[in-house]
């Protein structure tokens, strides 16, 4: 009975292994990567109004970002397995008449931030090719997605004011950690234009409690010999998170370029 199942299982996978592009790939990505939203922080000895991302006259000023990261894929029948890595680092200058807390001084008046954003994305996800056709004049796959996104972060504020109850200016710098591994479920959609043109959809999301995280991105593979190319396309990713004492409401887009290999 046991084999008989392998069998009809290994049979099932059939179609997709013989109609497979590649069985391993990965590529490196570089990302023009805009930014907007809101943040604030409330820890104690820490605690930071609802201020723009970017507007440096009432805001923290955080420029945008050119992440390069990586990814990867195997093919395994129907099912693969991909990882993905984007490192983000946004600083910048701006300023509040908010008042705000750091290190356990409170300051007041105008008060100039210098601030970073930074943190490690890394995704680990399955995905199931449900559709796989290329009998057809443009090959066709569509599949379902399930990962988890693990967000590794910290938020930098440094900022000069006044003291509350003094009349000298000061300087202080205080730091808030985030760590937030987030499941998420989604889908693609891959058309097969000609052998070397393809054009590759997908995307992933979830809400919980008040919070979200979209990801989406859109390309446009060619490659012109068989085991590399060049791709290229747009990338949104939103999120809401109210966790580990930071609210961060941000939108993060742009358009990317990469270079692949598949073999």
């Amino acid at each position: 009975m046991f084999h008989t199942l392998l069998a009809a299982l290994f049979c099932l996978m059939l179609p997709a292994l013989t109609c497979a592009d590649e069985i391993v790939g990965a590529r490196v990505e570089y990302w023009s990567m805009g930014l907007s939203g809101d943040s604030s922080v409330s820890s104690g000895d820490f605690t930071l109004p609802t201020l723009s991302l970017t507007d440096s006259t009432d805001g923290l000023g955080l420029d945008s970002d050119n992440p390069v990261g990586g990814s990867a894929w195997l093919n395994l029948g129907p099912f693969f397995l991909f990882g993905r890595y984007t490192p983000i680092d946004i600083a910048g200058q701006g300023s509040t008449t908010s008042e705000i807390t750091l290190g356990g001084e409170t300051l007041t008046g105008t008060i100039d931030l210098d601030s970073s954003l930074t943190f490690n994305m890394f995704d680990a996800g399955l995905g199931l090719n449900l559709l796989n056709l290329d009998d057809l004049p443009i090959r066709v796959q569509v599949g379902l997605l399930v990962e988890v996104k693990l967000l590794d972060g910290t938020l930098e504020v440094t900022g000069t004011g006044t003291p509350k109850g003094s009349s000298a200016t000061g300087t202080t710098t205080d730091t808030q950690d985030f760590t937030l591994p987030i499941p998420m479920a989604g889908g693609h959609v891959k058309l097969g234009l000609a052998d070397f043109l393809a054009i590759d959809l997908r995307g992933a999301a979830i809400g919980y409690s008040g919070n979200h995280l979209y990801d989406a991105e859109a390309r446009v593979e060619l490659s012109p010999i068989p085991f590399a190319g060049i791709s290229g396309g747009y990338r949104i990713m939103d999120l809401a998170i109210d966790e580990s004492d930071v609210n961060l409401n941000a939108t993060f887009d742009g358009p990317f370029v990469e270079a692949f290999i598949r073999f």
